[in-house]
């Protein structure tokens, strides 16, 4: 009896430790940075969302079905690691997933109110 791989064996796949697991999504969302610093460049004072975040990334293929899945609880994290600022307003959220809930918006500092 042979101990060979045939062509149709996969080696055993060896589950991700959780500081592969952290790293693969800090990665992740590393790549959503520049997305988010263009839409809120584009938004202006009238800033980003997490929801618009998650349909840019699903409409440039940055975000899968699964990711959108698994991964869409990070996307706000995205946001503070692009330098953006909570605004201190909301807005419903457009994404049926998120059940029109509200979103804080998110804008460059420049757009970000001055407290006194």
């Amino acid at each position: 009896m042979s101990c060979a791989l045939s062509l149709f064996d996969s080696p055993p796949v060896q589950p991700l430790t959780d500081q592969q697991r952290k790293a693969d999504v800090i990665a992740w969302l590393e790549t959503l940075v520049p997305l988010a610093q263009e839409l809120a460049r584009k938004a202006g004072k009238h800033g980003v969302t997490v929801s618009d975040l998650r349909i840019a990334a699903e409409n440039r293929e940055r975000m899968t079905g699964v990711e959108s899945r698994t991964r869409g609880s990070y996307l706000g994290q995205v946001m503070q690691m692009a330098g953006l600022v909570n605004s201190g307003t909301y807005r419903r959220s457009t994404v049926p997933r998120s059940k029109r809930n509200l979103h804080a918006v998110w804008v460059l500092t420049e757009y970000a109110r001055r407290s006194a």
